[in-house]
């Protein structure tokens, strides 16, 4: 990381801003991890790709930036979910994540308060994509948010930003919401199978 890093000639930059990948996701249907070595009850795998990559990214930034004594806006932004607000039962590794991200992000701008950082958490319901508009089972498509939506809540937090840290949550409002979709067993597990079967193209039309 440190090595791409110092290839990037931030000296002519005249603000860095840094957009994160979502991170890797998993449906633990018992609950738990698959894969948990040191046993802080988030799967390894999914921890690694949410917290460890982005904060090593973070890390070689505002490294570099201090070594060669760089005096430029840092500007990131991060993406969670929605659902992490329910503490959904059945993806407690991504929400986990989630949450330990948030936290350290928000302590790395803390400690760096003689530099110009600020980061935005943007949390997610289902976004558009080619491959899930293909679908027509997925009934749920008029309430996901396009990529466009998702540019056009973000970017003024990212290019004006009035706080170093902001957590959004972006959805589209719907009458029929029912809180329970996020924490009930049995309709996470409905709405998870129901969803599957569409993406796999086992239902009926």
């Amino acid at each position: 990381m440190q090595k791409e890093i110092a290839r990037l000639p931030l000296a002519q930059f005249q603000q860095i801003i840094w957009v994160h990948s979502v991170g890797a996701f998993a449906f633990e249907a018992n609950g738990l991890p698959a894969m948990d070595l040191d046993q802080d009850g988030i799967d390894d795998t999914i921890f690694h790709a949410n917290v460890t990559t982005t904060m090593h990214m973070l890390h070689a930034l505002i490294e570099r930036m201090q070594q060669q004594n760089i005096r430029i806006p840092l500007r990131f932004c991060l993406f969670g979910s929605t659902s992490s607000d329910y503490l959904t039962p059945f993806w407690p590794s991504f929400t986990k994540s989630k949450q330990l991200l948030s936290a350290l992000a928000q302590m790395e701008i803390a400690r760096h308060r003689e530099m110009d950082i600020s980061g935005v958490m943007a949390k997610l319901s289902t976004v558009q994509s080619p491959s899930l508009s293909c679908h027509r089972e997925l009934k749920d498509v008029a309430h996901f948010l396009t990529a466009e939506e998702v540019v056009e809540k973000t970017l003024p937090h990212l290019l004006f930003p009035q706080t170093r840290w902001r957590e959004l949550s972006l959805f589209k409002p719907r009458a029929d919401f029912d809180p329970s979709w996020y924490w009930d067993p049995i309709k996470i597990r409905e709405r998870w199978t129901n969803a599957r079967k569409s993406l796999d193209g086992t239902t009926n039309t």
